[in-house]
């Protein structure tokens, strides 16, 4: 019988689940990150990058 890799349930390719951060690899990690946030709400990551702005 085949046994499964603990880590394989760690992180996702869906976006529902965000890239998975195990203190390796940071800067592979950050691009993940960003294009994970951007891909849940694009105005979530302006306002990372930016500071958040009150809307009127």
């Amino acid at each position: 019988m085949q046994t499964l890799d603990p880590n394989y349930f760690r992180e996702g390719t869906t976006s529902s689940r965000p890239p998975y951060f195990d203190g390796t690899n940071y800067a592979h990690w950050k691009v993940r990150m960003k294009f994970y946030i951007r891909a849940q709400n694009r105005f979530l990551w302006d306002a990372i990058e930016n500071g958040y702005t009150s809307p009127g």
